[in-house]
């Protein structure tokens, strides 16, 4: 079985708001109130998010702004920080060329770069002091001392944003973070639900197995057989994932909150780290 028919799925909530509703402490607390003795501490976490936003060419210019974001978290690939573009906006002709279905989507994703950690201040200083004409500081965010928590098969992280520099008076708001991955024994028993309803001629009797990339195509088959009303065995234990983090998020009975899921791509590796970093980019986007 590939390793692409996996998913892992991350949404981030934040409550906007110098004077939440609610403390950590409070979160935490209805946490293993909800889950008790499955609810297990796992240690620290850290956040450090720099935010730029395009400057206006005019004052009448009400073009939609790009944006530069420094994201460092520290429980996404240690020493690195990602560097979060907003693609290029579109020229008039551009434009003309798209409603002709010739040009690409002008929601396109944004483009995501990895630097080493130790070099996010020279990088945000050259930005913000030879680039100021063309990029605007807002005021940066981080958690310093987030908790993690394991809860069955999510990551629970829960963190207060503070600005930098502004010492207990700077508190911008809470964050949530809540993180489920498919588990290798769920893909198997995915993938043995789908085998069972192959045609003859290709189950255990078949004879020789085919090739890599055969069995390849075969076991991703599996689990994208089609399930209940027309549904994917894949998009059903999605979207039951996407049920079950909704679930966790409602326990803490908080409203307001802005948020931001992760897309359902199954990508592995720096494919998964970027789809995440955007995630955080746009739940932490709100200060524009």
């Amino acid at each position: 079985m590939t390793n692409s028919a996996s998913f892992c799925l991350t949404s981030i909530f934040v409550l906007p708001d110098p004077h939440p509703p609610v403390s950590v402490q409070a979160l935490a607390e209805r946490l293993v109130r909800k889950y008790g003795v499955g609810t297990v501490p796992v240690g620290r976490w850290t956040l450090d998010h720099r935010l730029l936003r395009s400057t206006p060419a005019t004052v009448e210019d009400k073009t939609r702004p790009r944006f530069v974001q420094l994201l460092t978290v520290s429980s996404l690939r240690a020493g690195s920080t990602f560097v979060s573009v907003s693609a290029l906006r579109q020229s008039q002709h551009q434009q003309q060329s798209q409603q002709k279905g010739t040009a690409q989507d002008s929601d396109a994703q944004p483009m995501v770069i990895a630097i080493p950690t130790q070099q996010t201040e020279a990088y945000y200083g050259l930005l913000a002091a030879k680039f100021g004409a063309l990029w605007t500081a807002r005021p940066g965010l981080h958690v310093l001392n987030g908790v993690t928590y394991n809860v069955g098969e999510f990551v629970v992280r829960l963190g207060e944003l503070r600005q930098p520099g502004t010492g207990q008076t700077g508190v911008r708001g809470i964050v949530v973070s809540v993180e489920v991955a498919e588990s290798p024994e769920t893909q198997r028993e995915a993938a043995g639900r789908g085998m069972k309803g192959e045609a003859p001629g290709e189950g255990e009797n078949s004879g020789a197995s085919g090739s890599r990339n055969e069995v390849e195509e075969r076991d991703a088959g599996a689990l994208h057989a089609d399930g209940e009303g027309g549904k994917s065995d894949y998009e059903e234990r999605l979207e039951e994932s996407r049920k079950a983090i909704r679930d966790v998020w409602n326990l803490f009975e908080v409203e307001g909150a802005r948020e931001a899921w992760s897309g359902s791509s199954a990508s592995t590796g720096w494919e998964r780290t970027v789809e995440q970093v955007r995630t955080w980019c746009e739940a932490l986007r709100f200060r524009v």
